[in-house]
């Protein structure tokens, strides 16, 4: 029975790299208002502290001092995901990140079998059919630096 919090995504999958529980608000006040209010006392710590423009919404990360990121993002007009990620269990985490972008954007242009998906024009987003899932970025799909 899958299990809320349980470190794996919406489509059930997790990784190797981290441990992650994400959970979903519907607070009563302005979620703007919410996120700009936790941004500040992530500031007032000391965390650094991103915002961006994700699918129409806004997401607000901080990165603790031990490795933590916190993750804020606006999913509709009333709901809230708050997620929190561990450490990467080897190397940096934003790296890790880049990295797989990288490697993912690379196959992308290139057309790699397995990896070219009908998308939404809007959010650029693919659709997958349960059971139906992009495979992990190749390590050579960019040439070493």
């Amino acid at each position: 029975m899958p299990l809320e919090g349980d470190g794996q995504g919406p489509d059930g999958h997790g990784d190797s790299y981290t441990f992650w529980v994400v959970r979903f608000l519907t607070p009563e006040e302005p979620l703007e208002q919410l996120q700009s209010t936790a941004a500040t006392t992530w500031r007032e710590r000391g965390w650094e502290v991103t915002e961006e423009s994700v699918f129409g919404g806004k997401l607000y990360t901080a990165m603790t001092p031990e490795g933590y990121r916190i993750g804020l993002n606006a999913e509709s007009a009333d709901m809230l995901s708050v997620t929190v990620t561990s450490a990467a269990y080897w190397g940096n985490f934003n790296a890790l990140l880049r990295d797989i972008a990288a490697r993912r954007d690379a196959e992308d242009e290139k057309k790699t079998p397995g990896t070219q998906f009908e998308r939404d024009p809007k959010t650029k987003q693919a659709a997958l059919e349960p059971g139906e899932y992009r495979p992990f970025p190749a390590w050579d799909a960019v040439p070493a630096a």
